[in-house]
């Protein structure tokens, strides 16, 4: 039989064919192997430590709080945690990185701007990610008062004995009353190395708030009032007091609206207002409650401002004013019992046009 014979153009064909194949197949595996190198570059710590400093150089933090506060929980919200790193890393000179430990799926990091040191650092495994974060430790120190046997917390984490300064001891801001038996009685606790003012959570009200006592500095807790009918009561209130030494209002309605036997208004009835001018234009304006609270149901501590514009014809001047006020309840009426002025409560600036009567 004769041999069968193969013809040239199929044996051409046949190894390009071959040919063919076997390079998409190693065009495959080179593809497959760049994709692996690539997934595991970006799973290397010191290439998320890269991308996160890229992140803080541009302000960006979202998540690093929540994550900083899985390994080192503190008081400080996020809001002010995060003004904080922006101050931080706000740098003229690039920032970097450089590890300084590992302990199991934990890398710790120093980072930098060119030479000076501005925070330590530290890379989290997470699965198949890396979670940053950036303990801070603050220089503020805050006394909180609260009412009598309240449990207290700030971001969920208790407060405990050792931070309890005083227990039950009579509101000071009441301490305007001469007659102490009626004022509600606070603990008083010290928070140390906080970044700024805490947000204090107190069991069992659905929404608290602090406010700073401008007679001593220390934060009062309370329910938060937001009733309108009451926000516009405190305004007419402070307006009234301020009215009095303007010659607008008669000191009988100041004593309708106070405890006449309180310290304050036992001085308060000694003002002399011959010395303000007579004066056809006046009025009140910018008038806002900045925060009221509630100690207990007969007490309420609030900040409020308003701007009191007046003008003799050849004078006129506007005044920025800022007042905290103590109310207690007399019978079903709430009067005021202590005062405090405090002008930098008020955001609005003095016109530098304005001439002094």
């Amino acid at each position: 039989m004769a041999k069968r014979k193969v013809r040239p153009s199929m044996v051409i064909l046949f190894a390009a064919l071959t040919a063919a194949a076997s390079f998409g197949g190693g065009h495959l595996y080179v593809r497959s192997q760049a994709k692996k190198y690539a997934e595991e570059d970006a799973a290397m710590p010191e290439t998320a430590m890269n991308a996160y400093v890229e992140r803080l150089s541009a302000n960006q933090f979202d998540g690093i709080y929540e994550t900083t506060q899985k390994i080192s929980a503190g008081y400080d919200t996020e809001n002010v945690y995060n003004e904080k790193l922006a101050s931080l890393f706000t740098q003229s000179e690039p920032l970097h990185a450089v590890k300084t430990g590992e302990t199991g799926d934990t890398v710790s990091y120093r980072i930098y701007s060119d030479a000076a040191a501005i925070a330590d650092a530290s890379l989290m495994k997470n699965e198949n990610e890396w979670e940053l974060a950036v303990p801070l430790t603050g220089q503020e120190s805050y006394m909180v008062e609260v009412p009598a046997g309240s449990l207290v917390s700030v971001n969920d984490i208790p407060f405990t004995k050792d931070m309890l300064a005083e227990a039950d001891v009579p509101a000071a801001v009441c301490s305007q009353m001469p007659d102490q038996t009626a004022v509600p009685h606070m603990d008083i606790y010290q928070i140390d190395g906080l970044l700024g003012e805490p947000e204090i959570t107190i069991s069992g009200i659905a929404k608290t708030a602090n406010i700073k006592n401008v007679l001593n500095g220390n934060l009062v807790v309370g329910e938060e009032v937001t009733d309108q009918k009451i926000l516009d009561m405190i305004i007419r209130y402070g307006e009234t007091i301020a009215k009095f030494p303007a010659q607008e209002a008669s000191l009988g309605e100041v004593a309708a609206i106070a405890f006449t036997q309180s310290y304050w208004y036992q001085r308060y009835q000694t003002v002399q207002n011959y010395w303000f001018t007579s004066h056809a234009i006046s009025n009140f304006s910018n008038e806002k409650v900045l925060k009221c609270i509630k100690i207990d149901d007969d007490t309420m501590l609030a900040h409020v401002v308003f701007d009191y514009f007046a003008d003799n014809g050849e004078v006129h001047r506007t005044w920025h004013i800022g007042y905290q006020m103590t109310l207690m309840k007399s019978g079903d009426t709430w009067k005021v019992a202590g005062m405090g002025i405090d002008n930098e409560l008020n955001p609005n600036t003095v016109d530098p046009e304005s001439d002094p009567e």
